[in-house]
């Protein structure tokens, strides 16, 4: 396993184990060089309790959208002139 910095850890094959007091921080990012992705998420959650073991397992639809760059602002060309003050009325 792979511990990540924020306390889940790979188990390889795209599975991820992470502790219940990580998962407030939990953060889905897409890949670096693309603007967005979709993909399926699988949950299970054990639990064990006088030796009796509950597995509930369900699937969620994510989309993960893309974040706006900063504007760029350019000209071809630049402008001059003079300007005339003109009173209010």
């Amino acid at each position: 396993m792979e511990p990540g910095g924020d306390g889940a850890a790979s188990l390889g094959a795209g599975s991820w184990t992470a502790s219940p007091a990580s998962l407030s921080a939990l953060q889905l990012v897409s890949p670096a060089g693309q603007d967005a992705t979709a993909f399926t998420l699988t949950v299970t959650a054990p639990a064990h309790e006088a030796g009796q073991t509950a597995v509930a397992t369900a699937s969620f639809a994510v989309t993960v959208s893309e974040i706006a760059e900063a504007p760029v602002l350019g000209a071809a060309r630049s402008a001059s002139g003079r300007a005339r003050r003109r009173g209010w009325r």
